[in-house]
């Protein structure tokens, strides 16, 4: 698989850009939904078609480690998912990458938009459910790390 890799200040000032000038509701969802088209490509691209022959619920541990391990390598953060029962995933992430560049702009109002879309793009593929994240705490908002609870719904995307 090809890769490019882009310097941490180009991506920096692709979000003050958007913060400081375009902050509108369509923006903020092109940025969700860039997430989920990477997470779902992360998912379906790397660990798809092995996973899917164990079985759903079977693969979800190996499918949660490989997203953690990926999601380090890709240097946007240290997270863990814990799966916490049928419908419920907790998620923190440490340094998210994000989170970060939002706190350092002085967003406070703001939410880690990629990183709500990347975690509902993969669990979604991973559990081939609807998957709504709510954020729990966020460095931008003055924790000291992010917080996110998905839930999983019977329904298909």
């Amino acid at each position: 698989m090809e890769s490019i890799i882009i310097p941490k200040f180009f991506i920096e000032e692709v979000y003050r850009r958007i913060y400081e000038k375009y902050p509108d509701a369509s923006t903020l969802s092109l940025l969700r939904n860039t997430g989920t088209a990477i997470g779902s490509a992360l998912f379906k691209g790397l660990l798809g078609e092995t996973a899917m022959e164990k079985g759903i619920e079977e693969h979800y541990s190996i499918a949660l480690k490989f997203f953690e391990g990926a999601y380090a390598s890709m240097g946007f953060g240290n997270a863990k998912i814990t799966y916490k029962n049928g419908v419920v995933f907790n998620i923190e992430i440490v340094n998210n990458f994000e989170s970060v560049m939002l706190k350092n702009l002085g967003t406070t109002r703001a939410i880690p938009e990629l990183t709500i879309g990347l975690l509902q793009g993969y669990l979604s593929s991973m559990t081939e459910r609807r998957v709504e994240i709510q954020v729990l705490e966020t460095l931008a908002k003055g924790s000291q790390k992010d917080l996110f609870e998905a839930r999983i719904y019977e329904y298909a995307r």
